[in-house]
């Protein structure tokens, strides 16, 4: 699995993950604010080739922001994000 990038960002109300998968799985979402304090967990299911997932982040406080995205319990990418 390959997290091409969260756009836009800076975001306001969801970005859109871009995901390439090699084959189906389950995309594990862990949000940390900047302090690295754990937030939430989002948990989809993808399916093989590339697809964009709704980060919904309208009820985040403005700030920086880490997701750590996971195939099943493999780590695969940090992202940083932006809720102005």
């Amino acid at each position: 699995m390959h997290i091409k990038f969260l756009q836009p960002n800076p975001a306001k109300q969801f970005g859109l993950l871009s995901v390439l998968a090699n084959e189906a799985g389950k995309l594990v979402l862990k949000i940390l604010d900047a302090e690295g304090k754990f937030l939430d967990t989002i948990v989809t299911t993808i399916d093989k080739g590339y697809q964009q997932i709704v980060v919904e982040i309208e009820n985040w406080q403005s700030g920086q922001y880490i997701v750590n995205a996971f195939d099943g319990n493999r780590f695969v990418q940090a992202i940083r994000v932006t809720k102005p």
